[in-house]
């Protein structure tokens, strides 16, 4: 159950708790936040009905699996065990999750709001996301803007990356009503999240 302040709520989809946003009405928006981010990222967006902020646009502001208020099931069964990313093993504490299941979270949100084609905007992780529901799906994704995403993580930029959790601070907690990526505790909310782990973000 999402806090009774929040403006969103959360449902179980593609096997995971998504917490998402719906604001305003017209031609659909996909916002997605970059790693270590949430749907907050986007408050500019939300309360305005101006012509910058999103006039004209129903808004869907989702917090990505293993951000916010979206979590994926401790450690997934996955810790200790061989993540989809060859070479790569899940270290116990952490979900290994990817940018293409992120982007099947995505195509079930829209298809339970009953939406079949979408407009969107990513910035970094949530770019990604959206490279790949283009890729899957392109008859679905009208258009897109991207912001510092990268269709290609190199080798040498990919122990960097995978090291980027441990270097997140917890305040985003407090912003984001969920964990940050690097954070594990039990939420102090009174929607009584179940414990999330850590989330390991493979390319």
């Amino acid at each position: 159950m999402t806090p009774a302040t929040s403006p969103g709520r959360i449902e179980r989809l593609n096997g995971v708790p998504i917490y998402f946003e719906v604001h305003g009405s017209g031609d659909p928006l996909l916002l997605l936040h970059g790693f270590s981010g949430c749907s907050q990222d986007w408050s500019a967006f939300i309360g305005s009905q101006s012509p910058s902020t999103g006039e004209g646009f129903q808004r869907i502001i989702p917090d990505l699996r293993g951000h916010g208020r979206s979590f994926v099931p401790r450690d997934g069964g996955l810790a200790g065990t061989k993540s989809a990313q060859p070479g790569l093993t899940v270290p116990p504490g952490f979900s290994a999750w990817r940018h293409d299941e992120a982007a099947a979270d995505m195509f079930a949100l829209l298809d339970h709001l009953g939406i079949e084609t979408v407009k969107g905007m990513g910035v970094s992780g949530g770019g990604n996301v959206l490279l790949h529901m283009a890729t899957k799906q392109p008859e679905r994704v009208k258009a897109m803007v991207l912001v510092s995403a990268t269709s290609y993580f190199p080798a040498q930029a990919r122990p960097i990356m995978r090291a980027y959790p441990d270097s997140l601070p917890a305040e985003g907690e407090k912003i984001c009503g969920g964990a940050t990526p690097a954070v594990t505790r039990r939420s102090k909310r009174s929607w009584r999240a179940p414990r999330r782990s850590r989330t390991a973000m493979t390319t």
